[in-house]
C-alpha cells in the first residue's frame, strides 16, 4: 500500500501540470509568413527554418549525412551531395528536392521557394562543392508543378 501512493501522486501531479500547460502552448501564435507542416492530432505546426544550413541540419542530414557523403542503410542508398557533378546546374537540385526522386520524398508542399533556394544554395557551396551561380526563390517558383501553392500541408508527390 506504501508503494501505490507516491506512484498515484506522481500520476496525478505529472496530470495536473500537463493540463496547466496546454492552453499555454496553445495560446502562443507563430508569425504568419512561416510554412505550415502537419503535426500530431492533425494540428498544423510552423516550420522556422531559414538558413541553407538550418535546414538541412534539421531536413537533409539524416539521409545525406553531416558531412554530404551520404550513406548505405540497409536497404535504402542515401547518395553523396559532396563532391556531386549532378549538382553543376542550379536547377536539378531544386527539382530534386520539390518532386522528391526514387526513395526521396518531396518537399515542394513543406518548404517555401525561399527555404529551397537556400538548402540548394547551401548544397551547391559546401562539401566540396564550388558552385557559384546561386539559384532565385523565383525561379523555384517557376520549377514548381500546376497546381502546388505555398506549402500548408505535407502531401507528397
Amino acid at each position: 500500500m506504501n508503494l501505490i501512493q507516491p506512484i498515484r501522486t506522481a500520476f496525478c501531479a505529472a496530470a495536473l501540470i500537463s493540463a496547466t500547460l496546454s492552453p499555454l502552448a496553445l495560446a502562443e501564435s507563430p508569425p504568419a509568413d512561416m510554412p505550415f507542416v502537419p503535426s500530431a492530432g492533425g494540428r498544423n505546426a510552423r516550420l522556422p527554418l531559414a538558413e541553407g544550413k538550418e535546414i538541412y541540419s534539421h531536413i537533409c542530414q539524416g539521409c545525406h549525412m553531416a558531412d554530404g557523403r551520404g550513406g548505405s542503410l540497409s536497404p535504402a542508398a542515401y547518395p553523396a551531395l559532396a563532391s556531386n557533378a549532378k549538382l553543376a546546374a542550379k536547377v536539378y537540385p531544386a527539382l530534386v528536392v520539390i518532386n522528391g526522386q526514387g526513395a526521396m520524398p518531396a518537399f515542394g508542399t513543406l518548404l517555401s521557394d525561399e527555404q529551397i533556394a537556400a538548402a540548394v544554395n547551401y548544397v551547391r557551396t559546401t562539401f566540396s562543392n564550388t558552385y557559384a551561380d546561386s539559384i532565385a526563390s523565383g525561379e523555384v517558383r517557376s520549377l514548381r508543378p500546376a497546381g502546388q501553392t505555398a506549402p500548408t500541408d505535407l502531401r507528397g508527390r
